[in-house]
């Protein structure tokens, strides 16, 4: 398991949560199978599609919905794959299970007026208040994922030919560069004053969003990006609804959807489709303003 384990980092670029889901599953769906260790598994012919269909039936059968089912096969397919890679067996049994389809649902947002209005609320004169500002701006304004903004450092912001840049650290090690506002470069500045003066012993490299030991855990981003939302109508106030915030509004103004891929750092463009739902009434202001049937009729 700990050469699968380096497989899934090194190879995969997995993080480390998603190495700890695989592991887990792997074991638990060798635990089903009642053998010994994960490494009979890998004995030919010890495992079949029908095994791997069997424990995700059992699974489902137990509450496990459909996206944690789709990561469980996920898992096994990596790791008979790597099985197949390493010469251990010659077929990868979970290669052809179907994964699990997710339902449909549209991703909760805050609407543009209304981050507009909260932010131009918030103070910036304290430290405390200050902080959850620049938060609240990040997330909302360039689109970061939770574990993104917590990671920031100093030395992550620079200056470039076009003007200030910062350099994210996404999924998989993927590194993205993402253009700064004037206005939000004006932020991160007094923002670091404050920051520096509360906290003038942290070390280098500082981190962005600072508390007193350095840099602060999700629970704590969590719990300040829930107050600051606390006064909207978004049914989730967490982190990754301004997130999904972000590219609605990007999107909704005619943003261009790759580039709106580039500065949400997705892989794949079908996982930035699912920001380009529209309501009927957008969908027919679209319509009257641009197809020529529609043009015609004015």
């Amino acid at each position: 398991m700990e050469e699968f384990g380096r497989y899934l980092r090194n190879e995969l670029n997995r993080s480390d949560h998603t190495v700890e889901a695989y592991l887990r599953d792997v074991r638990q769906f060798a635990s089903w199978l009642g053998v010994a260790d994960t490494m009979s598994m890998l004995a030919p012919d010890a495992v079949t599609a029908n095994d791997v269909r069997d424990w995700l039936g059992a699974e489902a059968s137990q509450g496990i919905g459909p996206a944690s089912l789709r990561r469980k096969t996920q898992s096994l397919r990596a790791f008979f794959r790597w099985g197949v890679r390493s010469g251990r067996i010659k077929v990868n049994p979970a290669g052809d299970v179907t994964l699990a389809k997710l339902p449909k649902h549209l991703p909760d947002i805050v609407k543009a007026p209304e981050m507009e209005s909260l932010l131009e609320q918030i103070p910036t004169d304290t430290f405390p208040k200050a902080r959850l500002h620049l938060a609240l701006s990040m997330l909302y304004g360039l689109g970061l994922r939770q574990a993104e903004l917590l990671a920031l450092t100093d030395s992550d912001l620079r200056t470039s030919a076009n003007g200030y840049e910062l350099r994210v650290m996404g999924k998989g090690r993927r590194e993205r560069v993402l253009p700064l506002p004037s206005q939000l470069v004006e932020e991160i500045d007094a923002y670091r004053t404050l920051r520096d003066n509360t906290y003038p012993d942290l070390e280098a490299p500082v981190p962005l969003i600072a508390g007193p030991h350095g840099h602060i855990g999700k629970n704590t981003l969590y719990e300040l990006v829930h107050q600051g939302l606390a006064g909207t109508s978004a049914s989730r106030k967490s982190p990754h609804i301004l997130r999904h915030s972000f590219a609605t509004a990007l999107l909704s103004d005619g943003a261009n959807l790759d580039a709106v891929r580039q500065l949400l750092g997705h892989a794949s463009l079908g996982t930035t489709q699912i920001y380009t739902h529209l309501s009927p009434n957008e969908l027919r202001q679209a319509y009257n303003s641009a197809h020529p049937r529609a043009l015609k009729k004015k």
